[in-house]
């Protein structure tokens, strides 16, 4: 039985003499029947030569049989039950193997109840001499007298034997002679015929007196069992010829299967007398045996904590004292291998084998009134005792039987069971037959045998799994029955700190790491409870692996089937192929009988949610089955079961594949140590976000993060989204909180590293990011885990860039880089790594490096790039060429050549780029540019000349992009940063983009410069009226939309550029000033361009057509100075906000005619109405309407004046007076009238109606997307948002179209879609940012759930620089949008 303890073994050693009847019988007598021989002559007498003859005719075995050419086997038994036996055997020395195995002789005995064996043997070797056994070397020696802690006085004879050699024939006799009776009352013994040798000749044979009632049993294979009368004896022989030996010895047969065939002999005539015999030995030993005032302890502990109705507990306190205060030691010298000590010496000794043990609690229970008796068994045979053999030597084990009474149940107890709980009997004394030896015994009763019910283990793991660090989990195992029979002894073999490694080695083997916290477990040593419980918890970083929010974790439920035999699940079994000399089983299989439950219950970190479970599968082969289920609890997390129940424990042979298929299936074909059950949990928050609701992932996320903020996982995903929604302040202030709490955690400074190294655009890796702060948090993260591969990576590639993040500018960081890179590569290759660190090869010039990096990545077109470009850098353009024609045998030569030209740019060694470009005029892919770049130093203009403003305005441009910051100093300082950023948003695309692609393409600013070589300027004009300097592409360069003319004045001792400022207002102050200096004509200079744009747009002969400046020029004399200053004032008018202009034209009207004074009062116009001096704008408009009605202008600014100050029912008025008038002004009165009196929904319905009316009106798309956002509906107006943006006509239009377009994605939570259509249009402006943009930001904060962020970026919204919607501007709605976080919408 498995899981049985050493302590349950032999007690009763008089069994020996048993297994010597098994093993050793026969006897020899001359006058008796001889053996068959194959040769002439007897045993020991027959001639040398006749024996070697006579065995050579015998064919030899196969080499790995064993073969035994005589077994003769006699039993002879007196009339007072003493046994003789003697035993023959002639075999033949036939491989070295034998010679180590069988040669040499021995014989065991008992000294107390046998004699001195006698021992002989005869060597014939092949020469024909023989060799008798020289008894001088037999020695005698003491057997192993102790073993499982029983004492005994068991002798053995041992002798070498003679001339052993192969080829010699051995005869060897040893004959044992009881000299005193083992049981007067009668004795069993068995004789096998059948065994695994092959046997020539067998032969045997019992002999008993005639006065003995012999009785003869057969099990296994049936023969002939007459018993014949000779002489005074009864005689029974078996003479065999060449049987069959077994071929196979069948594994897990049932209990009553034995592997052998054999004949029991039995002299005993009831089991009464046996049972008799033993009671009255017990009886004698229990007798006048005082066991002092132990009872006494007994009967007081009883009372004072059970009823004096519950005697179960009187017998339970008895067995208690006994099992805590006697160790299980047996001394069996002599009769006491049969007869139990006397309880008094049990005690005094306080130790004892079974029976001492058994005896000592009858003699307990007799004293408190409890009948009791001692019952022997038969645990250590596999076939049980035979119930028609009495015999006292078919027991080897003691226990003890309390029969029914009073109020006792019937109950059967193993003293020696000291891990089994009281009540129970170990597995080796259930379902066996037993002897009460009791007067009113008169046959065998059997012990229940164990249903699976009665032994189950529940191994229970509850995991709480962890995202970063490591998980937890808590282990309870409980056990009843068998396994907590092992458990309790297994445990109780170790200290606590013994079981504490053992379990963390166990679990550190399978995880890799695992430190043990807690451990309790019941005392091993007091079984009082049916259960032995453990509990332990655990934590180890490898219970679940975390793979960008997908938590898998492998559950291994394979424990209860390594209970089985591994032929029940091992899939080795189905892949054998069929022998088809195979002995086909027909024996069933019988195993323990057994319940193995595995529980395992997964506690996800918050936000994780399992993705897919295994389906419920049940397993039913005759009585063994199988349950799998596995399922979500209510709370999210997972529990997962599997029982293993094996029902009567046995399978027919047909049943054992079919149950194996199925737990194979079951296990998809793995063994039960290597069988898993991955379950996934995925993080919510992510699938949300991939799924498209980014806000409420995020929203999610930070209420984890409320809830348990030691969750550094979700934490980083939280700066992660943050930073792919564009809210890039607010992830790296989580991520540096996120430091300082968890400074331990890699991966918080992997987080904040990430973060920091995006700009406030969320741009990785430019300019403005804290280079210092991401090295620092990379540093930090690789001293906590070295083998980083993202770590080693980042920290490489920051290192590569200096604190301006220009690339390969600082050699010492080169170096450290190119390290990181070069270790990188020796543990895992992947193709970022080989190109990062082949260009920084290239750039520290070390060829040889570059060389073995060929060598390594021969088909790669990298390596061979960087080492030509190298080479040419170092040795000029052949030294690259050699390696080209090397390479371009087995690659791309065109590829590989004009990424060489590509790469050579990046040194700015333009000599080498136009030589190696000169050989090769027709390679393909390599941009016209590369044939003329010239270094921007080499080119630069000197400052005296006007254009070198141009130039250096086009230099920082192209290396910094539109970078306010850079470019101040080259404008005029009259220019303020607004007016500069209006100029740059208007620059062409060209300039933007060419900078973008050099920085992401070589990370070296300084290569956007030398573009400047490319351009040729040409300017008119002179220091007193300024210059128009204009810069375009030379001829031959593939440049597009690259032209830029600006206008350039002197400014003390340098030339700087004059921004034009709102709507060309700087150009009408230029004018002014240069007029009232008297430089009249190149006055006109400043004012004509822009007149001649309008008069080629706009009809002029409508006084309203075109602006107030462009109608005063085009009514006056280009002759009349006076008409040229006001034509010069209205442009600088423009300017709403200088009030000193506004005056000055008030000043100057009545000095002009009437037709120049409506051009006055227009602009005067616009100035009342955007400084919103209402009443002044009424009083005029109604003025000017007085002369010019219904003119839609004039209607328009009175509208605008009455809705100023809420003159509503006027404003109604003047609104129906402009329908159906001019569209563009009707529209955007209509929907200002709208707004104020009826609000934004009835607005946005108006221009939905309009749309409707007029679909060719594609502006209103815009229109309706960006009203859709007062009132809440954006989700209903996405479309109209984005086909707006498909209808933009201008780039200005189309950055304020994609800015409504974010805005609206934005407020329908499509939050990714809102930060990439921001930097869209931020794009469309030339990457110039506005602050109108922290719209867009605010309101995926406030979607996002951070109301403080959303504010702080609402309140940094100011007022466009070009006019808004009234009422409807992004100021405005900034303020709705504040208001919304201090009133929350439903």
């Amino acid at each position: 039985m498995p899981m049985r303890s050493q302590t349950y073994s032999l007690s009763l050693l008089w069994s020996l003499s048993f297994a010597l009847t098994v093993f050793a019988t026969g006897f020899a007598n001359a006058a008796e029947t001889d053996v068959d021989l194959p040769w002439k002559g007897k045993l020991f007498e027959a001639p040398a030569d006749a024996v070697l003859e006579g065995a050579a005719k015998i064919p030899q075995p196969e080499a790995d049989e064993s073969e035994y050419l005589v077994w003769d086997e006699r039993t002879q038994i007196s009339a007072d039950h003493r046994v003789t036996r003697t035993e023959r055997q002639v075999y033949r020395i036939l491989s070295r193997d034998d010679i180590e195995t069988r040669g040499s002789l021995a014989a065991a005995w008992t000294p107390w109840l046998e004699e001195r064996p006698l021992m002989r043997a005869r060597v014939i070797t092949q020469d024909g001499l023989v060799h008798e056994l020289d008894s001088s070397t037999i020695t005698e020696s003491s057997a192993s007298n102790v073993q499982n802690q029983v004492y005994t006085d068991t002798r053995i004879l041992t002798a070498p034997l003679p001339a052993i050699a192969i080829g010699s024939i051995v005869e060897t006799e040893v004959i044992t002679k009881e000299h005193t009776a083992f049981c007067p009352s009668g004795i069993v013994g068995r004789v096998v015929w059948e065994r695994f040798s092959k046997c020539h000749h067998l032969y045997t044979e019992v002999r008993a007196d005639a006065s003995i009632d012999l009785s003869l049993h057969g099990v296994g294979k049936s023969v002939p069992l007459q018993i014949q009368q000779v002489g005074n004896e009864k005689v029974w022989s078996l003479k065999q010829y060449q049987p069959d030996p077994i071929k196979v010895l069948w594994d897990y047969t049932p209990s009553d299967h034995t592997p052998m065939s054999f004949v029991t002999y039995c002299t005993g005539t009831s089991w009464a007398d046996i049972a008799a015999y033993y009671d009255d030995m017990v009886n004698r030993q229990i007798a006048d045996s005082e066991l002092g005032n132990l009872p006494d302890q007994v009967k007081q502990n009883w009372r004072a904590n059970h009823d004096e109705d519950d005697r179960r507990a009187l017998v339970t306190i008895a067995w208690a004292q006994i099992m805590n205060s006697i160790r299980y030691t047996g001394i069996e010298f002599g009769v006491s291998a049969i007869q139990p000590a006397r309880p008094i010496d049990t005690l005094r000794r306080r130790y004892g084998d079974c029976k001492d043990q058994a005896c000592l609690m009858v003699a307990m229970l007799r004293q408190l009134d409890i009948e009791a008796y001692v019952a022997l068994q038969n645990t250590q045979s596999l076939a049980d005792a035979a119930a028609d053999a009495p015999a006292l030597n078919a027991f080897d084990h003691a226990i003890v039987y309390v029969p029914r009474q009073d109020d006792l149940k019937e109950m059967w107890i193993d003293m020696t069971a000291s891990y089994t709980s009281f009540g129970e009997l170990p597995a080796d004394d259930q379902d066996r037959l037993t002897l009460v030896a009791a007067p009113t015994t008169d046959n065998l009763r059997r012990t229940s045998p164990s249903r699976s019910s009665d032994n189950i283990r529940r191994h229970k793991t509850v995991y709480q799994l962890k995202t970063n660090g490591p998980s937890t989990a808590t282990v309870t195992s409980s056990s009843t029955g068998i396994f907590a029979s092992y458990l309790r002894s297994a445990y109780a073999s170790q200290t606590r700190q013994q079981v504490r490694e053992s379990l963390k080695e166990q679990y550190a083997e399978v995880y890799g790491d695992a430190e043990l916290s807690e451990i309790q477990y019941d005392n091993p040593n007091q079984p009082t409870s049916p259960e032995f419980t453990v509990q332990y918890q655990f934590d180890s970083t490898g219970i679940c692996t975390n793979d960008l929010g997908r938590l898998v974790i492998e559950l291994a439920p394979g424990a209860a089937f390594n209970y089985l035999p591994y032929e029940f699940v091992g899939p080795e079994y189905n892949q054998l192929p069929d022998d088809p000399d195979a002995i086909e089983r027909t024996l069933p299989y019988e195993i323990s009988r057994f319940i193995y439950r595995t529980e395992m219950e997964l506690h996800p970190p918050s936000g994780f949610e399992a993705v897919s479970l295994p389906e419920p599968k049940t397993i039913q082969v005759g009585k063994f089955q199988v349950a799998m289920t596995c399922k979500t609890n209510p709370d999210g997390s997972v529990h997962f079961e599997l029982q293993l129940n094996t029902g009567d424990g046995k399978l027919s042979p047909d049943q054992l594949p079919e149950f194996r298929d199925k737990f194979l299936t079951l296990s998809s074909n793995a063994a039960p140590s290597e069988w898993l059950v991955p379950i996934e949990f995925a993080y919510q928050p992510t699938l949300r976000f991939e799924n498209g609701d980014e806000a409420g992932a995020i929203r999610q996320m930070l209420q984890i993060a409320e809830e348990t903020p030691e969750d550094v996982f979700n934490r980083s995903e939280l700066s992660s989204a943050l930073l792919n929604v564009g809210l890039v302040r607010e992830s790296q202030e989580v991520a540096d909180q996120l430091v300082a709490d968890a400074p331990e955690s890699e991966l918080a400074h992997w987080t904040s590293a990430w973060a920091s190294m995006h700009d406030r655009r969320g741009r990785n890796m430019y300019p403005g990011i804290d280079r210092e702060k991401v090295l620092t948090r990379l540093r930090r993260m690789l001293e906590l885990n070295p083998s980083s591969v993202n770590g080693r990576y980042n920290l490489a590639v920051i290192l590569e860039h200096d604190n301006e993040l220009t690339r390969y500018s600082d050699r010492e960081s080169m170096l450290e880089a190119a390290k990181i890179y070069r270790s990188l590569l020796d543990e895992q290759a992947f193709e970022s790594v080989v190109v990062n660190y082949g260009i920084l090869l290239a750039h520290l010039e070390d060829t040889q490096a570059l060389r073995r990096l060929v060598r390594t990545y021969p088909t790669l077109n990298e390596p061979w790039i960087f080492l030509a470009v190298a080479e040419i850098n170092r040795n000029g353009i052949a030294a690259g060429n050699r390696v080209l024609d090397q390479a371009t045998n087995t690659l791309d030569g065109d590829f590989i050549q004009a990424n060489v030209a590509a790469r050579l740019r990046t040194f700015r060694r333009y000599d080498l780029l136009q030589e190696f470009l000169e050989n090769r005029p027709d390679l393909k892919g390599v941009s016209s540019s590369l044939r003329h770049l010239e270094r921007y130093e080499d080119v630069k203009l000197e400052p005296s000349d006007p254009a070198s403003a141009m130039q250096s305005f086009l230099a920082r441009v192209l290396k910094f992009g539109p970078d306010v910051e850079k470019l101040r100093e080259l404008y005029t300082s009259s220019d303020n940063d607004k007016f500069i950023v209006a100029d740059l948003e208007k620059l062409p695309p060209s300039l933007y983009q060419i900078p973008e692609v050099i920085r992401t393409t070589f990370g070296q600013p300084d290569l956007g410069e030398d573009i400047v070589s490319l351009y040729e300027f040409e300017m008119e004009g002179d220091d007193i009226g300024g210059y128009t300097v204009t810069a375009s592409i030379i001829d031959d360069v593939d440049i597009q939309d690259s032209f830029i003319a600006r206008k350039v004045v002197r400014d003390g001792e340098t030339y700087r550029l004059l921004h034009p400022g709102r709507f060309m207002h700087n150009h009408g102050i230029k004018a002014l000033e240069l007029i009232d200096n008297g430089h009249v004509e190149e006055a006109k200079t400043w004012i004509n361009p822009h007149y001649q744009v309008e008069r080629d747009r706009v009809g002029m002969f409508n006084q309203f057509a075109a602006s107030p400046f462009a109608q005063s020029w085009f009514a006056s004399s280009e002759s009349d100075v006076q008409a040229l200053r006001l034509a010069a004032l209205l442009l600088a008018s423009r300017n709403t906000a200088d009030q000193n202009i506004a005056d000055k034209l008030v000043k100057v009207r009545d000095q002009y005619p009437a037709l120049l004074q409506l051009q006055i009062d227009r602009s005067r116009l616009t100035h009342l109405a955007e400084q919103q001096h209402f009443e002044e704008l009424l009083k005029l408009s109604n003025q000017m309407l007085e002369n010019y009605p219904r003119t839609p202008e004039l209607l328009n600014a009175r509208l605008t004046a009455e809705l100023g100050l809420n003159q509503h029912a006027k404003a109604e008025s003047t609104l129906k007076l402009l329908d159906g008038q001019d569209t563009q002004i009707g529209i955007t009165s209509h929907l200002a009238y709208l707004t104020q009196t009826d609000g934004h929904d009835r607005a946005l319905e108006y221009a939905l109606q309009l749309h409707k009316k007029k679909p060719e009106m594609t502006s209103l798309l815009s229109t309706i997307g960006w009203r859709s956002l007062f009132t809440g509906k954006s989700s209903q107006f996405v479309d109209e948002a984005e086909e707006a943006t498909i209808h933009s006509f201008t780039m200005r239009e189309l950055s304020a179209n994609r800015h409504t377009l974010a805005c609206v994605y934005a407020d329908d939570g499509q939050l990714t879609k809102a930060f990439l259509t921001l930097t869209e249009a931020i794009d469309a402006r030339n990457g110039v940012e506005e602050s109108f943009d922290q719209l867009v930001r605010g309101r995926i904060a406030q979607r996002c759930g951070l109301p403080e962020a959303a504010e702080r970026y609402y309140r940094e919204v100011q007022p466009a620089m070009f006019n808004e919607p009234a009422g409807a501007s992004c100021v405005e709605l900034a303020n709705r949008w504040i208001q919304s976080i201090e009133t929350p919408e439903e």
